[in-house]
């Protein structure tokens, strides 16, 4: 299988129409699929695309931040959706304050 940084947005829409879900893919890549296909799935692989520098980071935190209700609703997780929105949320602010401080 091709490395998930190699993908472009048409790649990852496309496995996850077919039912997979990519990780670490590119945040660009991922954020471009979910806004030309706005599903649960293009919207996990989002959630779960690769952070290699801070500013990634920051991107995946303010397109996530920007999303409506509607978006983190259709993901249908088993806890309330503004729990798992904030605790994503904050997720991803740890992650910028440590590697900002620690670098």
């Amino acid at each position: 299988m091709a490395d998930p940084r190699e993908l472009d947005a048409a790649a990852v829409i496309e496995r996850c129409v077919n039912g997979f879900i990519p990780v670490n893919v590119l945040p660009d890549v991922a954020i471009a699929a979910h806004r030309q296909l706005a599903t649960p799935f293009t919207l996990r692989a989002v959630i779960l695309a690769c952070t290699p520098t801070v500013d990634d980071s920051r991107a995946l935190l303010d397109y996530l931040a920007n999303l409506p209700d509607g978006a983190w609703r259709s993901l249908g997780m088993p806890i309330p959706y503004q729990d798992f929105r904030e605790s994503t949320l904050a997720a991803l602010r740890r992650s910028i304050a440590w590697r900002t401080v620690c670098v």
